[in-house]
């Protein structure tokens, strides 16, 4: 159920999240400030807050958002470790960010790998990233940050390196615009995917909320672990290649 609804209370309150469609109780929880409750369906909602003295307040007709992950980057023990050779694969805290960093090593081949499930997507998918590439290499060479989303029948398939972005369409790695991925600064990614359609699944990609290109050719088909995360950077000929990922948000 990858749907969720957010909001802010200035005092601890209870948060019921009632589905209008058969008026079942979603979630019953104690909040305070900000918060996020996840794991709801499609459906619209009332939401009732209730205060420590009894008084209550509630709306309805709310709409759930969209949501598979949120990953903030301060954890890495729920992603499993793939890593190869002299990479490693981390957490840690760089230029003032929770980050996860994926260092391939002091020897070419290495490769520092996490992957996760995040359990079966939809046909429209968005995925948003900010990276930090410290050196990503050249994609010529083997050298190169990676990410692939897996829907069951057709993954996005994107590569990072000093020479591009480029995208896989299941036959060619195909660069979008010209030299957009710049080491030494963070950078925010937007792939929205259409995936309803595998044979002819398409992407919008922005870079740091600018429209870079639309309808960009993913259609990598095939039989895919559906909902199956990978994020890695690899090296096949240089060494001490290093990537920061500030986040991942999957919806």
């Amino acid at each position: 159920m990858p749907y969720k609804i957010s909001g802010s209370t200035s005092e601890s309150m209870r948060i019921i999240v009632i589905k209008e469609s058969d008026w079942s109780v979603e979630s019953n929880t104690i909040e305070n400030d900000l918060y996020e409750i996840t794991g709801l369906d499609a459906d619209k909602k009332t939401i009732v807050g209730i205060r420590a003295d009894g008084e209550s307040s509630g709306y309805g007709n709310i709409a759930a958002v969209r949501h598979y992950t949120n990953e903030d980057c301060t954890d890495i023990s729920d992603w499993t470790d793939n890593d190869q050779g002299t990479g490693v694969s981390s957490q840690t805290t760089f230029d003032g960010r929770s980050c996860f960093k994926f260092d391939v090593g002091a020897t070419p081949g290495g490769v520092a790998r996490r992957y996760k499930d995040i359990g079966g997507l939809g046909d429209q998918v968005t995925v948003e990233l900010t990276v930090n590439h410290d050196a990503i290499g050249v994609s010529t060479n083997g050298d190169s940050f990676h990410i692939a989303i897996n829907h069951a029948d057709v993954k996005l398939n994107v590569l990072f390196a000093t020479d591009g972005l480029f995208v896989y369409d299941g036959a060619t790695w195909n660069e979008v615009g010209t030299n957009l991925v710049q080491e030494d600064t963070w950078q925010t990614w937007i792939f929205d995917c259409d995936f309803s359609t595998p044979a002819s699944a398409i992407c919008d990609i922005y870079l740091n909320g600018e429209l870079k290109a639309s309808d960009v050719d993913c259609s990598q088909t095939g039989s895919f672990q559906d909902g199956l995360i990978m994020i890695d950077q690899n090296s096949a000929t240089t060494a001490n290649l290093i990537t920061y990922l500030d986040y991942i948000n999957i919806a």
